[in-house]
Parts: structure tokens; sequence; C-alpha cells
């Protein structure tokens, strides 16, 4: 029994079986790399300074506001007077504190998609109006 060769098949398997390839190997190709998204809660909120001078000294008085887990630093902001800071972190427990005089260390649970307001109001003397 003899055998016979189909050119236009041959042909047709050479053209479409790199193009089937091609649409299987791309999207995972362009899956590599990426991580699945995790989303982030958020911790805000307003931080004032501890000054018994005038009006000046208290706008001039550096605030630093820490975000940490157990005893490393996560994430800080820092200016001047009075503060607003707002932290985006991956879901857990944290802890918050401030360098000003009066405030205490406040635990905080973050939660994705929602965000926690924690004020940190430093306890001193209003500065002089």
């Amino acid at each position: 029994m003899e055998r016979t060769h189909d050119w236009a098949t041959s042909r047709r398997v050479r053209f479409v079986t790199p193009i089937l390839i091609c649409l299987a190997v791309v999207p995972i190709v362009a899956g590599c790399g990426k991580s699945s998204p995790t989303q982030e809660g958020y911790v805000m909120g307003t931080a004032t300074a501890c000054s018994q001078g005038t009006e000046y000294a208290y706008r001039m008085t550096p605030v630093r506001v820490t975000l940490g887990t157990g005893s490393s630093a996560v994430a800080h902001e820092s200016g001047y007077g009075t503060i607003t800071y707002r932290f985006g972190e991956s879901p857990g427990s944290y802890r918050l504190s401030s360098d000003q005089g009066g405030t205490t260390l406040v635990r905080v649970a973050v939660h994705a998609g929602k965000t926690a307001r924690i004020d940190m109001y430093a306890n001193c003397p209003t500065p002089l109006q």
C-alpha cells in the first residue's frame, strides 16, 4: 500500500501549529511575575505637637508618627505643628505611636479595604493665642 503526502494538510499544520502554541503560551507568560493582589487597609489621623511656647514655636515643633510591628517600624510620617498622616498596609496588627509628650501607644488592627481613624493629640498645654 502506497502512502501519498497531502501537501495542503502539511502546510496548514505548519502554519496553524505555531499560532496555537502562541495562543497557549502568551497568557502564561503574561501572567509571569504578577502576584495575587493583596488588598491593603489604612490607618489615618491627625497628630499634634506638644509645645508650651508661642504659636510660632508650636508650628515649628517637629512631629513624627510611626506605625510598626513588634519592635520594628513599618512606616512613618513627619511634619511640624499639626500633621495629617495616612498609612496603607497589609492586614494585620500594628502599633501606632507619636514622638510627642502626652500621647500613648495605640494598638490597631488593619483590615483589607477598611480605614481606621486614630488621632494622636499631645496632652499638653495649648499654644498661646
